[in-house]
Parts: C-alpha cells; structure tokens; sequence
C-alpha cells in the first residue's frame, strides 16, 4: 500500500479519536445538566435531555457501522483478521511517529472514559437515593410502611402517628 493510502486511513482514525474524545466529553457535560436538572427539579431541562438522548439513538447506528468500515479498512491495510483491530495492535505496526499520536490520543480517551465511568457512578448514586426519599415520602404519606424520619442531628425518630394521609373514604 502506498503511503498516501496509509496517511488517508491514519487521518480516518484520528478523526475517529477525536471523535469519540469529543463525544465522551459531550457526555460528561450532559450528566452535569441531568444532576443538577435532578436536584433543581427543573422538569423541563429533564424533557429536553429525554429527546436529546431519544435523538441521538439513530445516530448511535450509523456510528457503529462507520466503525466497522474503519476497523475492516485497517485489516485490510494491515493484512491481518478484523477481530485483531485494536489500537495498541495498530500502534505496533505504524511507524513511530504516528504510534506515538495514536497513543497519545487514545491515552486521552481513555483518561476521560475512567472519569465518565466515575461520574456515571456518581449519577447512578444521586438518582438512587432521589428513588430512595421518593419512596419513603410517600410511604410514611400513605401510611404504608413503618417510615423512620431524622431530625436535625440524624436521630431517627419513627413516625408514631401512621400516614399522613388517609386513604379510606
């Protein structure tokens, strides 16, 4: 293969890098608006990003079939099977210079995949304990559990007086 076809495919993975670099990024800003959509209760900023995301599953696929263009580009540059397409195999067959910037760049991603996996969690966490205090609000409204509540020194003081409304007509 010819060393301009070799630099065409090269440019089609950073673009590819920087791509999903953007993306990750994109999405750690999003998990930013959707806690403090969730804390503000602003339930118009959580509708937008409901679209937002029902928007972006369609091009989730033309994503993945790019990818898989690119990966079959590779193997075929590279004379090896698709399964064996991976960047740390890439880099070892490039030379230097363009294995170092493979490198770097992936090494970029995948600092801000471990800090999404971080926030993902963080998010996971808020929204469980927002379900959480959901449930036991109107569980001790309804009077349906034996709801415990803390006062202003994290006592528990259980509710002695049932629900707080009555469901009997």
């Amino acid at each position: 293969m010819t060393t301009t076809i070799i630099q065409q495919v090269l440019n089609e993975v950073y673009r590819f890098l920087d791509t999903q670099t953007a993306y990750v990024e994109a999405t750690l800003e999003r998990l930013d608006h959707l806690r403090a959509a969730v804390i503000r209760r602003d339930e118009n900023a959580l509708q937008q990003m409901f679209e937002q995301v029902q928007q972006e599953s369609g091009r989730k696929v033309q994503y993945a079939q790019a990818v898989q263009m690119l990966r079959q580009k590779l193997a075929n540059l590279l004379n090896c099977p698709i399964e064996e397409i991976r960047l740390s195999a890439i880099s070892t067959r490039l030379e230097p210079q363009a294995a170092r910037e493979v490198s770097m760049r992936q090494a970029a991603l995948q600092t801000l995949v471990r800090r999404l996996t971080n926030e993902l969690t963080a998010t996971q966490a808020l929204l469980r304990e927002c379900a959480r205090f959901n449930r036991l609000l109107l569980n001790s409204m309804f009077g349906r559990q034996h709801a415990a509540t803390y006062d202003a020194h994290g006592m528990s003081r259980s509710n002695v007086q049932g629900g707080l409304m009555n469901l009997r007509f």
